[in-house]
């Protein structure tokens, strides 16, 4: 029986004030937020809660519970997994199965030959400069990055410990290896190129099992709108072992 994983885009561009927000922060996320002095921070921080307390329908006075590495949970709720680039938040959200999510915006200036070259695989610093056009070079990093921080969302590990453990064959559309990587399991790793952004969602069921639904938020004050987005107008490459 194939299952519904959501995926939710957020542009937060135009939300400027905050305050009607944060009364929907539980009191330990009101603590936290008070003592952060970035507000950059302070804003994907309010409005990432809001909106998966919105999904989700979690009431403030309920505390999301974190493993040991930071990732949200709710005991006996739905799986979930949040990411933030710039001005975008993105959400996943399955019923019963483990999923990831990374976004990224398509205007990194980090030196990504020195990062690659450090900790990406031979195939993969194969793939980032099997053209000469340094642009596309950058744009073929950042798929193999969202990629990869998805799936190490996906089982909540630390990205730094375990990048060596984790690669993609760009060509033939595989994962190679990922951390506790056994025959038998079902993983899956999409790649959605939309507008500017990569988003990529990694999920612990084959291709075939699972239908994917996108979905832009819009925030009117406190009423979130939903638009499904076609999937015309992306582009969807899926990844399996």
């Amino acid at each position: 029986m194939t299952s519904q994983l959501n995926l939710f885009l957020l542009n937060t561009t135009d939300i400027h004030s905050l305050s009607e927000y944060e009364s929907y922060l539980s009191q330990n996320e009101s603590v936290f937020y008070k003592s952060v002095s970035s507000e950059k921070r302070k804003k994907e921080f309010v409005l990432s809660r809001y909106l998966l307390r919105s999904i989700l329908n979690i009431e403030p006075s309920n505390e999301f519970s974190k493993n040991i590495n930071g990732k949200l949970f709710i005991k006996g709720g739905p799986e979930f997994s949040v990411s933030h680039s710039h001005e975008y938040i993105a959400c996943a959200i399955h019923g019963s199965v483990s999923v990831g999510i990374d976004i990224e915006k398509n205007n990194k200036k980090n030196s990504y030959l020195d990062i690659s070259s450090k900790y990406f695989h031979e195939l993969e610093n194969k793939f980032i400069r099997s053209v000469s056009d340094k642009k596309v070079q950058q744009i073929n990093f950042l798929k193999l990055w969202t990629l990869k921080e998805s799936m190490f969302k996906l089982f909540g590990l630390a990205l730094t410990d375990q990048n060596t453990k984790l690669f993609f064959d760009f060509e033939n559309l595989k994962i190679i290896s990922y951390p506790g990587m056994k025959a038998s399991n079902k993983i899956t790793s999409a790649l959605i190129e939309y507008k500017d952004l990569y988003l990529s969602t990694s999920f612990s069921l084959l291709q075939n099992d699972v239908k994917i639904n996108i979905q832009e938020v819009i925030l009117d004050n406190i009423t979130v709108k939903y638009n499904d987005i076609d999937s015309s107008n992306y582009k969807l490459t899926a990844f399996s072992h």
